[in-house]
């Protein structure tokens, strides 16, 4: 298996744990973008770019604690997806891919803005059913 590959399973591994963590392990808190942006950009081979990634969707919803029924955005998963692709899009600097440092980052939390808003549709839609 490639280093890539390993990367990318240990990636989703975390995501599953985040996943779980953020639904229905108890809360240990491994949800908070903060906590699984650093995580997925550490794992990715650049903890900076997943940190910074992740501490715009802590900043973005700072209260993520489920009290009673609330429906909160899928901000964990949001935090490991713009995580790894911050992470990841660090590799790819000074490429043609990317130019800029911001760019993966820019990328990242879009990508995590569409996460988060799916995730709360997906369970919006498991609650009604």
């Amino acid at each position: 298996m490639t280093e890539l590959g390993i990367r990318l399973a240990l990636l989703l591994l975390w995501a599953a744990v985040v996943s779980l963590d953020e639904r229905c392990l108890g809360s240990l808190m491994f949800h908070q973008p903060l906590v699984a942006g650093s995580v997925a950009g550490a794992l990715m081979g650049n903890l900076t770019g997943g940190m910074t990634a992740g501490l715009v969707f802590q900043c973005l919803w700072p209260g993520l604690l489920p009290v009673g029924g609330t429906l909160l955005p899928a901000a964990g998963l949001a935090g490991v997806l713009a995580g790894a692709v911050s992470g990841w899009g660090a590799h790819l600097v000074g490429t043609r891919a990317l130019w800029t440092a911001d760019g993966p980052r820019l990328f990242g939390v879009l990508l995590g803005m569409g996460a988060a808003g799916t995730g709360a549709a997906w369970e919006r839609g498991t609650r009604r059913r």
